[in-house]
């Protein structure tokens, strides 16, 4: 499976997840504000430890549909963003691209094409470091594969290109979406860090792991 073009969240911990394969491809990565994690308003930067006391937060994670984050984003506006942008993608190009985002972000994705509410979305599990197959060709979308993990228990999380590569000639797809790397993930804090804008058509040689 050729890989066309790749795109990121604009967080850096996509980013580090993103890079062995950009430098692996030999492809830009770009980014995209839409693949960005949910925006969690006030919370963000709080612990889930501080959080789980909060009955809004519990709500948040029961009742997605009718309940947001204090001054963050709704996950219908985040499936929303995801649907335009990888319909402009699918407009724009008549090729395979891998995303690299957020699990969340993932499940919104996968729930929108499932048909399945958004109330039940945590039913779908996306693992750190998996990958999930979505083809928008022909008149109805299609999910081809979702958390694909059996290679990262044989290769480990690092190194992902190691991973794809095993993995490529297994399907042809239009959307590849990528978890993030465990290697670049601790969930603890709710934080977004992002990359400088210099950085983002080059990264860097030596990435830095960001808590998120």
């Amino acid at each position: 499976m050729k890989i066309d073009a790749l795109y990121s969240s604009p967080l850096e911990r996509a980013g580090d997840t993103a890079w062995p394969l950009a430098t692996s491809t030999g492809l830009e990565l770009q980014i995209a504000e839409e693949f960005d994690e949910i925006d969690f308003g006030e919370w963000t930067g709080k612990s889930f430890d501080a959080l789980n006391a909060d009955p809004q937060w519990r709500q948040f994670n029961t009742k997605r549909s009718i309940s947001c984050a204090p001054g963050g984003e709704w996950m219908l506006e985040v499936q929303a963003r995801l649907v335009r942008k990888l319909r402009e993608l699918h407009e724009n190009f008549s090729a395979t691209i891998a995303i690299v985002s957020h699990g969340d972000v993932i499940k919104a994705l996968v729930a929108h094409y499932a048909g399945i509410p958004l109330d039940l979305f945590h039913r779908v599990e996306i693992s750190p470091a998996s990958l999930s197959i979505v083809t928008l060709d022909g008149s109805e979308p299609r999910i081809l594969l979702v958390n694909e993990t059996e290679l990262r228990s044989r290769f480990g999380c690092a190194p992902l290109t190691a991973r794809w590569k095993m993995f490529a000639s297994k399907v042809k797809a239009k959307f590849v979406f990528v978890g993030l790397d465990l290697l670049s993930r601790t969930k603890r804090q709710l934080k977004q860090a992002k990359f400088p804008s210099a950085a983002m058509s080059r990264w860097r040689s030596s990435s830095s792991k960001s808590v998120g």
